[in-house]
């Protein structure tokens, strides 16, 4: 799926950046270290929003490959469908979720947000979801971010949950997130919870992916510092 490149004004400068993961992967010092960069705006989750308009952007094209005559006629069943411009109308929506979701503010290079329920589309529809962001969000880079299962399973919410259907879960997202990587390696960039907790020079390899400079005294900060939630 091709991207569309053209920038709005109001869109971020040069791009978008998803952060891509499950809960208690510690997405939440990701996200914190990406919005430290310079002219860099990254949100925290929207409980998977957007997943909403891509069923919108399907919902369309499937009407329209249902229909396979041309120009339905006022009693057909599909009358009006094919006059519908998919890719036009939803523009429009990503535009409105641009503006009135992720509210970028001017001056921003790189905008985008954390989401731990990425993968809630179901395992068949993942990769064409990213593909739709890739297709509708301009320069659009992903950061997958991953735990080991066993740390996953004793943290937060997931202590209350079968051990076993965590491991699945992980193992599930884990290899949709490398897959992804494998067939589009130019846009992503996978860390490991294990590798950067208190460990400020594990984001060297992040700096580098996104072009940045790496600010060591920065980063510190940010991994030292103990959330609360």
């Amino acid at each position: 799926m091709e991207p569309d490149t053209d920038l709005r004004s109001d869109y971020p400068s040069e791009g978008f950046v998803f952060i891509v993961t499950y809960g208690r992967s510690g997405s939440t010092v990701m996200q914190s270290v990406l919005q430290a960069m310079d002219g860099y705006f990254i949100r925290g989750e929207n409980n998977n929003a957007l997943a909403a308009i891509f069923d919108f952007y399907e919902a369309l094209n499937a009407a329209q490959t249902k229909n396979t005559k041309p120009n339905p006629p006022p009693h057909g069943p599909w009358y009006g469908i094919d006059e519908v411009d998919v890719d036009a109308v939803t523009r429009k929506a990503v535009d409105l979720f641009v503006s009135d979701v992720l509210k970028v503010p001017v001056g921003t290079r790189k905008a985008g947000f954390k989401e731990i329920r990425f993968h809630d589309v179901g395992v068949e529809r993942f990769s064409h979801f990213l593909d739709f962001i890739v297709k509708f969000f301009p320069n659009t880079k992903f950061v997958f971010n991953k735990r080991d299962a066993d740390g996953v399973s004793k943290s937060g919410w997931w202590r209350d949950v079968d051990y076993y259907d965590v491991l699945d879960m992980v193992e599930t997202c884990d290899q949709l997130f490398d897959d992804y990587t494998r067939a589009n390696p130019d846009i992503c960039f996978t860390t490991k919870y294990e590798d950067f907790k208190g460990n400020p020079d594990a984001f060297r390899g992040l700096c580098a992916f996104m072009g940045e400079p790496f600010d060591e005294v920065k980063i510190k900060a940010i991994v030292d510092h103990k959330l609360k939630h």
